[in-house]
């Protein structure tokens, strides 16, 4: 039973997890790319909002709107003493400008849409979720059929090479296993997370007068 549940969660799930892992790979590479400028003041968690207002007001008299990043890039927009306008990433004590703030491309913009949803929006996402939840259930199957023939021993004896096929598939698989059952996992978390499954219920808050 194991092996034929294994099989076909395997089939019903690789075009997905295909697709999910060639854009989570491109993904990976742009975010990597986005923290290598060195836009990050030093000690960034220890500066104080009103430390940086109290900063920025000198060089930028106009400030329209402050941002931070999800890299923790400080964006500024505004105007400096001169009226020019400014929109870039500023030091937050200094004030300098330290670069533009970096746009995605339409690229990128299409390769998250197709990771997150399949360009299926809330269907998509469920259909990752589904297919991460598949992944998992795939790797504890197999994990759950090579123990129950061989027993845990199995993963301390060498692996018998016969024939190349099946020697790779296990190979690779006992390597893999930690790693495929912690994404999968968490995909599957995500998914739920992101539809508030696991949302808390709101406690309701009431003024009191004094």
């Amino acid at each position: 039973m194991w092996r034929y549940a294994h099989l076909a969660l395997a089939i019903i799930a690789s075009v997905f997890l295909i697709v999910a892992s060639a854009t989570g790979a491109i993904l990976a590479i742009d975010a990597i790319n986005e923290k290598l400028p060195p836009h990050k003041a030093e000690n960034f968690d220890q500066i104080r909002l009103s430390e940086t207002l109290s900063a920025l007001k000198k060089t930028y008299p106009e400030l329209v709107e402050l941002t931070v990043d999800a890299n923790q890039f400080v964006i500024l927009q505004g105007f400096d003493n001169s009226g020019n306008e400014v929109n870039g990433i500023v030091n937050p004590l200094t004030g300098e400008i330290l670069g533009e703030p970096r746009k995605k491309s339409e690229f990128i913009q299409w390769v998250t849409s197709l990771h997150r949803s399949l360009f299926l929006h809330d269907t998509g996402r469920i259909l990752v979720g589904i297919s991460a939840f598949l992944l998992l259930v795939i790797a504890t199957s197999g994990l759950a059929l090579l123990v129950s023939q061989r027993g845990w021993k199995v993963f301390f004896k060498p692996i018998r090479n016969d024939n190349f096929f099946p020697y790779a598939h296990a190979s690779i698989s006992r390597f893999l296993l930690v790693p495929i059952i912690l994404i999968s996992g968490t995909g599957a978390h995500l998914t739920l997370d992101r539809f508030e499954v696991f949302a808390a219920q709101k406690t309701a808050h009431q003024a009191v007068n004094p």
